[in-house]
Formats: structure tokens, C-alpha cells, sequence
């Protein structure tokens, strides 16, 4: 798995593009007989990291899916399109508005990055409104601890924060570090997933100002 985080524009707004890719490797692969090669492309806001867009590729096997959402908050509506590219022509599953969305959406690219609007000491509480496939969730984060992470560009003091209730459809949750300084970035990751745990660590900063986000998941 890779995430990548790029200055961006759309429709005339600056935003962030966050990228993802998960691919099974050789291990994964003979153990559970399934190949994964799925892509992930997120818009956000850069100010308030607000998700605009959506775009979700899997390729798991024989299932085979494109994903679209957009998010229309003059409308308050998620406007959805997803295809089975499986097939021959494609075949159109949904397309259409979905009406309502309860506050700035958070779609599972840019849940990596919305707690960094938060300044939090541990013990402090917020909630996000995660969208998955076109439906809504209520998410609780809590603040943990204070902890130096090491990663292979420096040692960041950091705040954990962690997801409770189950972040993922699955049910898994999401324990991700953020650097104390006023960048707040993420420094390290850990998520349960269906068939076990994923890790990450920070790899690469290109600020201004310095030069050390690529996130490295094992």
C-alpha cells in the first residue's frame, strides 16, 4: 500500500490529492487465492480538508468495480456512479444523487489527514462523518497519549489518535500518530482490516521549508 498527498486544483479551489494504492503481494496472494490491485484518488479542501471527490477503483479477483463520488454541498447531496468493469460492455450498477450529507464529508483517503485541523491534547474527543461507498457513518476519535515515533526521516514527537466503534465496514478502527509541531503530520498508522493489520510509517516531508509525504505500509 502507498498514499501520496499533491497540491492540487479544482473547479478554481485549492486542494490536496491524495492517491492510495493497495496491492496483494506474492504472500497475501497464495494465502488467500486473491489478487488486489486497487487505486484510490481523493480531492480535498486544503483549509478545512472537506472531501469533494472520490474515486475508487477495486480490482479484487473477479470483482471488478469503478467508483465515483462527488459531493455537492450547495445541494447537500452525494451524487454516486459506480460500474462492474467486469463485464462486457460494463455495466452501469448506479448513477444518481444521494440527498443529504450531515456535515464536511470524510471519505477513506482523507481520514488520514482530517485530524490534523484539530489541535488535541490526550483525552480530547471529536467526531467525522466518514462516507463509504455513498452512505454515511458516524465516526468517534479520541486522543490517546503523547509518544515519539522514529521513522526513516527522524524521530517526531506525536499524539496518537484513535478511532473507536469501528472505522472500517468491515469493523476494524484506525490508531494514526500526528507530529506535535505546527505541520501535524502523519508519522505512523496502524488499521485493522478484514484479513489482519496494516502498518505504515512516515518516509518522505516536501514543505518549503524542508525536505525529508509519502507514507511506507508494511
Amino acid at each position: 500500500v502507498r498514499l501520496r498527498l499533491d497540491n492540487s486544483r479544482l473547479e478554481g479551489v485549492d486542494t490536496f490529492k491524495i492517491r492510495g494504492w493497495a496491492i496483494s503481494d506474492g504472500a497475501l496472494t497464495n494465502f488467500t487465492g486473491l489478487k488486489v490491485n486497487n487505486y484510490y484518488e481523493s480531492e480535498i479542501d486544503r483549509k478545512n480538508f472537506r472531501s469533494y471527490r472520490i474515486l475508487q477503483q477495486f480490482r479484487q479477483g473477479k470483482r471488478q468495480r469503478d467508483l465515483q463520488l462527488v459531493f455537492d454541498y450547495s445541494r447537500r447531496l452525494t451524487r454516486v456512479k459506480e460500474t462492474d468493469v467486469s463485464s462486457d460492455p460494463p455495466r452501469l450498477l448506479r448513477n444518481g444523487p444521494k440527498p443529504g450529507i450531515p456535515a464536511p464529508a470524510v471519505d477513506v483517503l482523507s481520514v488520514f489527514y482530517v485530524a490534523r485541523l484539530h489541535k488535541v491534547k490526550p483525552g480530547d474527543r471529536f467526531i467525522i462523518y466518514l462516507n463509504e461507498k455513498g452512505s454515511f457513518r458516524k465516526v468517534r476519535v479520541i486522543a490517546e497519549k503523547t509518544e515519539t515515533v522514529e521513522t526513516p526521516v527522524g524521530n517526531f514527537p506525536s499524539i496518537k489518535l484513535s478511532t473507536t466503534g469501528g472505522l472500517f465496514r468491515q469493523g476494524g478502527d484506525l490508531r494514526i500518530w500526528y507530529s506535535e509541531d505546527n505541520l501535524r503530520i502523519p508519522t505512523k498508522f496502524e488499521a485493522d482490516l478484514k484479513l489482519g493489520k496494516v502498518y505504515g510509517q512516515l518516509i518522505r516531508v516536501a514543505t518549503p521549508r524542508m525536505t525529508k509525504s509519502l507514507i511506507r505500509v508494511k
